[in-house]
């Protein structure tokens, strides 16, 4: 029996439940931190995707249309940030899937796009990803 893994926008009335989501986990984030994501969608200067397993909160992922990296900024390159699969539902192929549908997003528009992520020891899965 395969899992279902669902991709698809993020929505205001997910704020909160993407806070509870988080909370109990290594990726947990500031409610302000998701309102202002949310802002930012709005104003079309992020896209932020969430992802399921099953109907399960499993994790979420943005593209950044103006990154803070001075050269993907000067090259108008969108960046991917923050992707964060729970602990608990990792190595299950969310953030594979994740990850194809914020850079088939990308692509959509642009040729290029860039990735941020930590060199820290904790960040192993994110860089092998």
């Amino acid at each position: 029996m395969s899992t279902s893994i669902r991709v698809r926008r993020m929505k205001s009335e997910d704020i909160t439940w993407i806070h509870e989501g988080l909370a109990p986990h290594d990726v947990s984030k500031p409610l302000a931190y998701i309102e202002q994501c949310w802002k930012e969608n709005e104003g079309e200067k992020r896209l932020t995707l969430v992802a399921f397993r099953e109907d399960e909160f499993a994790g979420w992922g943005h593209i950044v249309y103006t990154s803070n990296y001075p050269y993907f900024a000067e090259n108008h390159i969108p960046e991917i940030q923050n992707l964060d699969v729970i602990s608990t539902l990792r190595k299950r192929g969310i953030g594979n899937v994740l990850m194809e549908a914020l850079e088939a997003e990308v692509f959509a528009t642009f040729d290029t796009i860039g990735i941020g992520f930590g060199l820290y020891a904790s960040y192993g899965t994110a860089q092998r990803l």
